[in-house]
């Protein structure tokens, strides 16, 4: 099941032992959005005007937030909501959200929003259950939003001390591996 991407539906729909590949469902998310996104957007922007895809993005990333909930008020569980690819797709919408944004302004309210949204993250990520229910409706979304704002921060000064750290030796090396 791992080898075809399916691993996170398996453990969506099983309360059993899922086996020692369980740990891959993160892995069948990504893929099935690598898969699923190009035809989206080529959907999507055959039917939006020009300049609107970060809008029609976030419209996408806020339907997966209201699916989630309403999965959770019909009593979906915990492992559901944790592992499909419907209910966890958004925060890899924020990623093609921030994509999406030709060029960000780097502003002193940027910079303000990024050093508080790094904060937050670093509170609340050691503290939290993956059963919360804040984190299941709505949580999931808010955090890949809060690391959205930092990488868009990084990205609006190509030449800023966030750029040579991206480019230095460790951080180049890391993303070959």
């Amino acid at each position: 099941v791992s080898g075809f991407y399916l691993m996170n539906w398996v453990r969506a729909f099983t309360t059993g032992h899922d086996g020692f590949l369980g740990h891959t469902w993160s892995l069948a998310v990504e893929e099935q959005f690598y898969l699923l996104w190009p035809l989206l957007l080529v959907a999507i922007l055959g039917r939006i005007a020009r300049g609107t895809l970060p809008r029609a993005i976030a419209a996408l990333i806020i339907a997966v937030v209201i699916w989630r909930c309403a999965l959770l008020l019909a009593g979906a569980g915990p492992m559901r909501i944790y592992n499909g690819t419907d209910t966890r797709i958004d925060s890899l919408l924020v990623g093609a959200l921030c994509a999406s944004i030709r060029q960000p302004q780097r502003s002193p309210l940027l910079s303000r929003l990024a050093a508080g949204s790094a904060l937050a993250l670093a509170l609340q990520i050691p503290s939290l259950s993956w059963q919360n229910a804040v984190l299941q409706s709505i949580g999931f979304t808010a955090m890949a939003g809060l690391a959205g704002i930092v990488v868009l921060w990084a990205a609006s000064s190509p030449t800023g001390a966030s750029a040579r750290l991206l480019r230095s030796v460790p951080f180049t090396g890391l993303g070959r591996i």
